[in-house]
């Protein structure tokens, strides 16, 4: 039998157990810490070390499957390689399977035809975001800021991970559609069937999420794809990811809104009310959400009843719309916002640009699965990191708190006491109609005629 381990592809003597209660050739080798290449009569086996070794220099290094297998190869006969039988592909095949082994091991979920896998359920969730029961007081309802535990999203695209078309797609296996990070791809389709293509016209400056909105590739199956992250700790959210399928237009992102409403929603049982979503031209994206929301079956179905919706732009990119857009849709005007910057979406891509030159000829289910192992994996070190970054951005927001009220305290005196109730008043009407009608926030926008001077009495 061929053995594949770390230290190189060998050729050894096996005897099988035979006795009469004896296990299958298959099980004997598990207990061993070989994993068969095949099920029946299996003449290839991989220790778990060596997978094992695979996953981290994958998830690490970036090393792709078919360098890993030369590196092999080299190691078994460094001056002769090309004299190593090729075992490249049974490779490939178990590496899938041991990766979803594993994912499901980690979740406790159980292998088999019967235990069909649900959305989310191999998926690692922000353990800083309010999850009733779990990292909120049991009273939290009687808060009556509301927006304490208000949960926050970042919304955007990258161009990187394209993906070519298959030239077989019917002969493609998936093993984790939809469980992970990337949404299931058959709901997703049937969405985009239905989908109204169009070219939509910017009513603010020429950003580029929309100007790429008509970039399209024959060849590709997916020219990118686009995800949510909570706002806070850069964190995937499950089941919030899909392939454009025409550069970064608004159609896609349908099915994009269904997988964040999904996870960021229906994981918390219907009983969060209250959401916040950034996205670089949300400007654009809000104006007709609704009525695409009721036109599709998809969407509509997934949107509960008694959600608010609170919509942003990060601070990098509103500031690069017109001044308009500032008071709508700028972080600065949103309460409960913090100290989110909303730009903490585009960390995350670092790591999937790194491999996006090998998922682009992947079959489609390996390259789903791809990317959801380096999503996860960038989820467990947030995780693993969270403690030392809370305590650190705890110190620094008790040192900007103390600095920001002594400000506001000098700026407060300053003012008559009527003129100050009159603005607390507008401030208070124009918060309860922004909602609905973001152009409320104009009041904010304060300008002054062209050659005026201030000065500071």
């Amino acid at each position: 039998m061929v053995i594949v381990d770390s230290t190189g592809i060998h050729s050894l003597p096996v005897v099988f157990c035979g006795c009469q209660n004896a296990s299958r050739w298959d099980i004997q080798l598990l207990d061993l810490g070989l994993f068969p290449g095949s099920v029946r009569d299996p003449q290839t086996a991989f220790t778990f070390q060596v997978l094992d070794d695979f996953a981290l220099n994958n998830l690490v290094c970036k090393t792709a499957i078919l360098s890993f297998h030369t590196k092999l190869k080299r190691m078994t006969n460094m001056a002769f390689p090309s004299e190593v039988p090729d075992h490249y592909l049974p490779l490939l095949g178990v590496t899938q399977q041991w990766q979803n082994l594993r994912y499901r091991k980690w979740a406790g979920v159980l292998y088999g035809h019967d235990q069909p896998l649900c959305p989310r359920a191999l998926a690692l969730f922000c353990p800083a975001c309010p999850q009733p029961g779990i990292n909120i007081p049991m009273n939290w309802k009687e808060e009556p800021r509301e927006w304490l535990y208000m949960r926050s999203f970042v919304m955007d695209g990258c161009f990187r991970p394209e993906h070519l078309k298959m030239t077989n797609p019917w002969d493609d296996i998936s093993l984790e559609d939809g469980s992970q990070y990337m949404v299931a791809l058959g709901p997703h389709k049937d969405h985009l069937q239905i989908v109204i293509d169009h070219k939509p016209k910017s009513t603010c400056h020429n950003h580029k999420a929309v100007s790429q909105a008509n970039a399209d590739r024959h060849d590709l199956d997916a020219t990118g794809i686009g995800a949510t992250v909570c706002a806070r700790d850069g964190c995937f959210a499950p089941h919030s990811a899909v392939n454009f399928q025409k550069g970064e237009r608004y159609d896609p992102l349908h099915a994009f809104d269904c997988s964040w409403l999904m996870s960021a929603i229906l994981m918390t049982l219907g009983m969060l009310c209250l959401i916040m979503v950034l996205y670089d031209v949300m400007c654009q994206y809000h104006v007709n959400l609704k009525k695409r929301i009721s036109e599709s079956h998809h969407l509509a179905s997934a949107w509960p009843s008694g959600i608010t919706m609170q919509k942003g732009t990060g601070l990098f990119h509103v500031h690069g719309h017109q001044n308009s857009c500032t008071p709508r849709f700028s972080l600065d005007y949103i309460v409960g916002a913090s100290m989110i910057d909303g730009e903490i979406v585009e960390t995350t891509w670092r790591p999937l640009d790194k491999i996006a030159g090998c998922t682009r000829t992947m079959t489609t289910s390996h390259r789903e699965e791809t990317l959801n192992d380096h999503m996860g994996y960038w989820n467990f070190m947030k995780c693993v990191n969270m403690t030392s970054s809370i305590c650190r951005k705890l110190k620094a927001a008790c040192l900007g708190v103390e600095s920001s009220h002594e400000a506001f305290e000098e700026l407060d005196g300053r003012i008559d006491d009527e003129l100050r109730k009159v603005w607390i008043e507008q401030e208070q009407e124009v918060y309860a109609r922004r909602l609905e009608d973001p152009s409320a926030m104009d009041i904010f926008n304060v300008s002054s005629p062209k050659g005026t001077l201030f000065s500071m009495a």
